[in-house]
């Protein structure tokens, strides 16, 4: 299992990715954090919307 401070850096490299527009890193960064909290789950959903798929983000 991957620490926390791994986890909490993936989240800034995600929404760093996320600035800018580089959607698959976000998604892949994002992803990778285990259990996922709502948070996280939210900006999966939004870079799925932002990225052109609305269906994506509805899972």
């Amino acid at each position: 299992m991957r620490s926390l401070g791994d986890q909490v850096r993936d989240w800034h490299l995600g929404a760093q990715a996320v600035a800018r527009g580089d959607w698959g890193s976000a998604l892949r960064l994002f992803s990778g954090i285990s259990e996922q909290p709502a948070r996280i789950r939210f900006n999966v959903g939004c870079v799925h919307l932002l990225a052109g798929d609305p269906e994506a983000a509805l899972r």
